[in-house]
């Protein structure tokens, strides 16, 4: 029998990733991406490098700024993306494309709820 319970671990993961993305989007999105990819470097140092713990650190702090890219694009991306074809990122996700449990219309309102 499967359930849809999270773990303590996953819970704890979870706030910590709502906590840090909150502080995150304090600052102005610009070169979000850059952040990204030096981060992803850091998360390469500490898999070759380091403990579990720094380890873990880096793949949240990845975590964070993809989220933060998804969430509110990067302003400095959108130059290059118009003058492809591309829509701009700046502007946030658009409403219909939101998971169905983050919306009003669709699911219970609770991450994993289904209608």
């Amino acid at each position: 029998m499967t359930t849809n319970a999270h773990t303590v671990e996953e819970v704890l993961v979870l706030h910590r990733l709502l906590t840090d993305l909150r502080t995150a989007r304090t600052l102005p999105p610009d070169g979000s991406f850059l952040i990204l990819q030096a981060n992803m470097g850091h998360l390469a140092d500490a898999m070759a490098n380091s403990g579990k713990p720094e380890v873990f650190d880096a793949a949240i702090a990845c975590a964070i700024m993809a989220l933060r890219i998804g969430l509110d694009g990067d302003p400095a991306w959108d130059i290059w993306r118009l003058r492809h074809g591309l829509d701009a990122t700046a502007h946030g996700v658009p409403f219909g494309d939101l998971p169905k449990f983050m919306t009003t219309s669709g699911g219970t309102g609770e991450a994993g709820g289904e209608k």
